[in-house]
């Protein structure tokens, strides 16, 4: 899988480089929004 990731111009990392990747991520992370349409389908599959 990291090969073909590699062959695609993918780099993969595990875990924050540093303190202003560490932020970034958490800036990004706060913007994503969720449906709650979506937790619901998963309950009632769940029954």
């Amino acid at each position: 899988m990291r090969d073909i990731l590699r062959e695609h111009g993918v780099e993969l990392r595990l875990g924050l480089v540093d303190e202003d990747d560490a932020a970034y991520e958490a800036e990004a992370a706060s913007d994503l929004r969720f449906s709650d349409e979506d937790s619901d389908d998963e309950e009632s599959r769940a029954k």
